[in-house]
């Protein structure tokens, strides 16, 4: 399956960056919508984090086919 990188932005500024896979990222992403409190699971591929849904502030998804590398010339 394939693996996505995420970062979720915390209250007071703390920044998890994580890679899980697509059906994980899912379930995460659903327990983000509606009214998010609570604590969730997130399993990652080096890891299971429990994350406190009320103190996210921002969660950032890498679109994994877009790699800039060098200098665009134009």
């Amino acid at each position: 399956m394939a693996a996505r990188r995420i970062e979720l932005g915390l209250e007071g500024g703390a920044v998890l960056r994580v890679t899980m896979d697509e059906a994980d990222l899912e379930q995460f992403t659903r327990s983000l919508s509606g009214e998010a409190s609570g604590w969730t699971q997130m399993r990652t591929d080096d890891s299971v984090c429990w994350v406190d849904l009320g103190k996210v502030t921002f969660t950032r998804v890498w679109n994994e086919k877009v790699r800039n590398v060098g200098f665009r010339g134009d």
